[in-house]
């Protein structure tokens, strides 16, 4: 590959400058190519490292329980929550959401195990942490409507 500033020789004798090995054969390079070839190589980027790995989980065991398939975001989460790199701020959400497709499907130990572990970590967001409060109170009225203090 041509550093910058470099020219190389094609085989049919030509020079080409250091942006023209993006170039296909017959064409002209242009910014635009580049570009988009830098484009690309980001979101490439983005999709293997273990933010885009964990983001990519997550969307998709959200279109799971969008879509009702419980075990299947379950699984998602759980993995999305075991990612040893993955982002803090993920894994918490993916927690949450994992809490609540328990409760959905009606595991509610399991759920209120989900609630309790993301309120006992010191590093969980804040807004994570109300909302696993809120969560919690709901499950526990669910479960035992006794200790609803409306009733």
């Amino acid at each position: 590959m041509a550093l910058r500033g470099q020219s190389v020789l094609r085989p049919d004798g030509d020079c080409w400058s250091d942006l023209s090995y993006y170039e296909l054969p017959g064409s002209r390079p242009t910014r635009w190519m580049y570009e988009n070839l830098m484009s690309f190589f980001s979101v490439l980027k983005n999709m293997l490292s273990a933010r885009g790995k964990a983001l990519a989980l997550y969307k998709r065991a959200m279109k799971k329980a969008e879509h009702r398939d419980f075990g299947g975001a379950i699984a998602d989460y759980t993995t999305v929550v075991q990612l040893p790199k993955g982002p803090l701020d993920l894994k918490a959400m993916a927690q949450l959401n994992r809490a609540l497709a328990y409760s959905a499907a009606k595991e509610y130990p399991r759920a209120m195990d989900d609630l309790e572990t993301l309120l006992a970590r010191p590093e969980t967001p804040p807004n994570i942490r109300a909302a696993a409060l809120e969560k919690r109170g709901r499950l526990k009225r669910r479960v035992d409507p006794s200790d609803d203090p409306n009733h």
